[in-house]
Parts: C-alpha cells; structure tokens; sequence
C-alpha cells in the first residue's frame, strides 16, 4: 500500500478525474464502469510496461488488478450518482 499511494495520486486520481469529466454527458452507468476499466487497463500497461516491458507478469499482474481495481472502484459510486434531467446554467 506504501508503494501504491505515490501512483494513484499522481497517475490515477487525475485520470479518473478525467474521465468522469469527459463521461459527464452519458447517462448509462454501465458504460462508466466500462470506461474506466477500458482506461485503467490502458494506464495499467502505460505506467508497468516500462518497468518490466511487455512481459505476462506486466499484462496478468499488473494490469488487470488496476483495471478491475478502477471499475470496481466506479462500481462502488454507483449509487451516489445524481442524474440531473434539467442541468442549471451555472
């Protein structure tokens, strides 16, 4: 967890800010968690595969857990999800 923190601020919470700005206009909460398993895949490879290049261990180990670890993440904020039909103008 120790070695965790240092890339999730700088690398994950920007990116999922990110996202969730880009994702604010689609309703469905199933894409989200699409995307967000689609990206923390994609950041997964990013930030791993220059440590240990494009091996198992990288795409198995590395990976996967950020990806499932980012949907399940959105996943877990479903519910505190307020869809507003008439956005105010401010």
């Amino acid at each position: 967890m120790v070695f965790g923190v240092l890339p999730i601020g700088l690398v994950g919470l920007p990116t999922a800010m990110l996202l969730g700005k880009i994702l604010r206009g689609i309703r469905n909460q199933w894409i989200h968690v699409a995307a967000f398993i689609v990206a923390g895949a994609l950041v997964g490879t990013l930030v791993g595969v220059p440590f240990t290049g494009w091996t198992i261990h990288t795409l198995a180990y590395m990976t996967l857990p950020a990806a499932l670890g980012a949907g399940i993440g959105r996943l877990a904020v479903w519910k505190l999800v307020r869809i507003n039909d008439h956005p105010s103008l401010t």
